[in-house]
């Protein structure tokens, strides 16, 4: 029988058997493992405050969606024929909340009125801006059935303010619905144009250069979209169970609209290099996105770099929206810098008789400075006008071929 023995001497020169080391080492690169992986679940990446305005019209606008929300009647469909009776009907209803609209308005613009930007995606301001569009509307086709075109006017140009005004401090899918909205009043009252008088005239015109003024910028939206998303998706990582994003259940349920169906190939993959990468890395990457994409709209078009969009799981969740942002708020300005011009096409109509032959006619008595085509190349080229010899006239704008 052979004995197999340890040298006292081998012990007490390292103090404990090798099995003994090894196992230690083990440990002590689990607690690294643990403590890294836990730090990596955790991100936090610093943002600044949002602004808070305790006083602004976002207050009153939302007691006066909440007005016109216990007014709502689900109508007919659009199709039947009574559905324009029931929108009349709720026009005349609502005529107390495009009352309160329009004292709104008279406060300072709307900003975040909150402090932290994770709960400016929880802010309920598209849906504010959705039940208040649907009122307004109403109101001003029960102004038209009445005859009073001045309280129509005025209620629309409310509407485009209200939508105008909406867009600050929102983010990229709160913004995508009320500048749907912002186009259907523009709309409007492009259609009523040709049946103004020189007073109503001058009404529109005045206060379309003021809308003008309150428009909201691509960059800071972009700014602020970057800003909540990151602090919305962090907090969301800093949560335990179903509400987080830590487990892969919470994870699967992004990717995968339907849980009883199986992942792709291609989802499984995003879904592995999503929970073995950093968080913060993950963060900090689309943050920047933002951030550069913030910048580069401030210069014209023609100058604008290419900001190639982030490669991650929150990526394709938080950004691909931005792109679509972009070129409809540059709809809504392309289509506003129109309806300036063509307003103060008519009114010159109106008092001359005739058609001015260039857009040079109308400065200044008309227009302070021929308005800017938010689509050109180069930031500088203004809106191109044309008259027929038959007198017929056309504005347009590169954004708007």
């Amino acid at each position: 029988m052979v004995h197999e023995t340890i040298d006292p001497q081998e012990r007490n020169r390292h103090g404990r058997s090798p099995s003994c080391c090894l196992g230690t080492i083990c440990v002590f690169l689990g607690l690294v493992l643990g403590i890294g992986f836990i730090l990596n679940l955790s991100p936090h990446i610093q943002l600044p405050t949002s602004q808070h305005l305790s006083n602004n019209a976002y207050d009153e606008l939302s007691r006066a969606a909440d007005q016109a929300a216990a007014l709502r009647v689900k109508p007919p469909p659009t199709d039947a024929p009574q559905y324009r009776f029931a929108l009349i009907e709720y026009g005349r209803e609502a005529m107390p909340v495009a009352l309160a609209v329009e004292q709104a308005l008279e406060l300072p613009y709307m900003a975040p009125g909150v402090e932290k930007y994770e709960d400016i995606i929880t802010r309920p301001g598209a849906a504010h801006v959705h039940k208040l569009s649907e009122a307004l509307t109403a109101c001003a086709e029960y102004q038209q059935r009445s005859g009073s075109a001045q309280q129509e006017l005025s209620i629309l140009l409310d509407g485009l303010e209200l939508c105008v005004t909406a867009a600050h401090g929102e983010t990229v899918d709160g913004v995508l619905p009320i500048l749907a909205h912002e186009l259907q009043f523009e709309s409007a009252i492009d259609a009523l144009l040709s049946t103004m008088d020189s007073a109503l005239l001058n009404q529109c015109a005045l206060r379309l250069e003021h809308i003008r003024g309150l428009r909201s910028s691509l960059s800071d939206m972009l700014r602020t979209e970057g800003y909540a998303q990151t602090a919305a998706f962090q907090d969301l990582m800093n949560r335990t169970g179903k509400k987080g994003l830590n487990s892969y259940a919470s994870i699967r349920n992004l990717i995968a609209q339907d849980e009883d169906r199986p992942l792709t190939w291609a989802q499984r993959t995003r879904l592995a290099r999503y929970l073995t990468t950093k968080k913060s890395s993950i963060l900090s990457e689309n943050l920047w996105y933002f951030l550069k994409l913030s910048k580069e709209m401030v210069k014209p078009p023609a100058q604008r770099e290419h900001v190639d969009q982030p490669v991650n799981l929150l990526a394709s969740l938080e950004i691909g929206m931005a792109p679509i942002a972009i070129r409809s708020q540059l709809k809504c300005e392309v289509h506003l810098s129109i309806l300036v011009t063509k307003t103060a096409v008519e009114r010159f109509h109106l008092e001359k008789k005739r058609y001015p032959r260039d857009l040079t006619e109308l400065c200044p008595g008309y227009l302070a400075r021929i308005p800017l085509d938010p689509a050109s190349k180069n930031g500088t080229d203004t809106v191109t006008y044309s008259v027929s010899p038959q007198g017929k006239y056309t504005i347009s704008c590169a954004g708007d071929q």
